[in-house]
This record gives structure tokens, C-alpha cells and sequence, in this order.
């Protein structure tokens, strides 16, 4: 990470990036598309289960706000694009956004700057980011990171099916690609895995971060409105279950744990945004 960092600093300095400041990321166009967002109406819906892990009960009856919630995983395009307008690899506190010395990051550096290595990938979600990373690049969008109510609402709707297309599981291959250079697709590629609401790849393509501090028990004594998660923890929850070839891994009340400066090539993100 020091040797691109450095790299990264160099190529910024020789090439600039055209852009002279993030102060008003909207004007420098490094925002969200309204068109790909997805609307959940505010009301109740279940979450949780009782038939698997233990952390994954009490199933349980939980209000949530209006929210809209990014129809596609963010692609590697897009996070391409918000490194090279911030010119930052670290959040103002030191922790690292991505792992660019990974193989399977699909973003890197070349004579051009930083940019998606493999163009037939662009599409692709993007992967090898910490938590900090996906939550810094929601936050300058104007939007933040879901929290497990809101990802498992949007990824089953308001009356709990088991996963996100129904309650009936799927043959992995077609939601997990290993014929290919690489497990992930273009996004909302998946015809079958769409939610309730419209909302594409919860169960399949990539996992995703979430906001919330990861605790076992946290369900039986959660709030009924608006549960954003344990105040601290250790670890971050991870929801989705990407390229496990297991068909109870797609399903929507799965919960897992990462360290929050985690990276790995079937962790992804997408963002959620408040609504007035």
C-alpha cells in the first residue's frame, strides 16, 4: 500500500486530474443517478429468522423510515472515478479505502492514471474495498452506508421471504459465473436475483458492507424502529452472500462478520439515501 500511495501521489502530480477540488462533489459530477435508486416506502416489515443461525434470531417485526436504496451494486467505474476526483487511497484517519496490491482488484494504475484494467469489467462491482472505503465514497455521494434493516428489507420485502427472488432457493450457477475470469458480472445481470422492491445482486455477484457493528445477540434486544446497529464492536456485518456455491448462502437473513479494514474479491457496496 506505501509503494502505491506513493505511485499514486506521483501520477497526480505529473498527469492532475482535470478537477480542481471534491468541496462540491455534485458540481465535479461524482454523485448518485436518481434513476438508479430503488424507493422503499416507510412501514414495517419481518426480519431475521429462526430456522438457521443463531444470530440471525429472533425473527422479528421492525418499522423503518422512507429510504431509497442504489438498484445496482456500486461498479468499479464508479469507484475508479471517486479515487482519481479525491486523489486519496486513506480516510482522513489513516485507514486504508482499497487494496490496489491485490490480484483481483480490477482497478490500477497505467500510463492514463488510475482506471479499470480490464474494460469488459467496468460494470463489474467493485471489489477489494474496506468498509471505510465504501462508506467514505456513500458519504460524498450524498448518501451513507445501509444499515442491516435497511439492506434486508430492500433485499426481501415486508414479509420476510427467505431470499431475495422468493422463498424458494436457486441453483448457484445462475447467480455465480466460474466459467469466466472472475465470479462477479456486470451488474443486474442476474435476471433471477431481483428483490421485491427491484433491487438487483442481494443475493448473488458480491457480498456488501453494511453500517452496523456486528453482535450475535443484537436482534433479541434490538429497537423496533430504525435499528442502526451495537454503539461499538470489533467487526462490521457483511450481508448477501456472493460467490458461495451454496444456495442457503443466498439467503437474505445471512449475517457475517470482517474487521472493517477488510478487503476481498467478493466484498462490494452499494448506498442507501434518506428521504425528506
Amino acid at each position: 500500500m506505501i509503494y502505491w500511495r506513493f505511485l499514486f501521489c506521483i501520477l497526480i502530480a505529473f498527469y492532475g486530474c482535470g478537477i480542481d477540488s471534491v468541496n462540491d462533489p455534485y458540481e465535479q459530477g461524482l454523485t448518485y443517478d436518481l434513476d438508479k435508486t430503488v424507493l422503499i416506502p416507510a412501514g414495517a416489515f419481518i426480519m431475521g429468522s429462526n430456522s438457521w443461525s443463531d444470530s440471525e434470531q429472533p425473527s422479528h417485526t421492525v418499522f423503518l423510515n422512507a429510504y431509497r436504496i442504489d438498484k445496482y451494486e456500486v461498479t468499479n467505474d464508479q469507484y475508479a472515478f471517486y479515487l482519481r476526483l479525491t486523489e486519496k487511497l486513506e480516510d482522513a484517519e489513516g485507514n486504508a479505502l482499497v487494496d490496489l496490491d491485490d490480484r483481483d482488484i480490477q482497478i490500477g494504475f497505467t500510463v492514463n492514471g488510475l482506471v479499470v484494467l480490464d474494460s469488459t469489467k467496468s460494470d463489474h462491482p467493485m471489489t477489494e474495498v474496506s468498509w471505510y472505503g465504501a462508506k467514505a465514497y456513500c458519504e460524498l455521494i450524498g448518501g451513507r452506508l445501509p444499515t442491516e434493516a435497511e439492506w434486508e428489507k430492500a433485499a426481501r420485502g415486508e414479509s420476510g421471504q427467505h431470499f431475495p427472488w422468493s422463498n424458494e432457493p436457486l441453483d448457484t450457477s445462475l447467480l455465480v459465473d466460474w466459467s469466466t475470469k472472475g465470479p462477479t458480472a456486470t451488474v443486474g445481470a442476474h435476471e433471477v436475483d431481483v428483490s421485491p422492491y427491484g433491487v438487483s445482486d442481494m443475493g448473488g455477484n458480491v457480498a456488501e458492507w453494511v453500517w452496523d457493528w456486528y453482535n450475535p445477540n443484537y436482534y433479541a434486544a434490538s429497537p423496533e424502529e430504525n435499528p442502526s446497529g451495537p454503539e461499538t464492536g470489533t467487526h462490521r456485518v457483511v450481508r448477501g452472500g456472493a460467490t458461495s456455491p451454496l444456495p442457503q448462502d443466498m439467503r437474505a437473513t445471512i449475517r457475517r462478520r470482517f474487521f472493517p479494514r477488510t478487503t476481498s474479491g467478493s466484498i462490494g457496496f452499494r448506498c442507501v439515501y434518506d428521504v425528506e
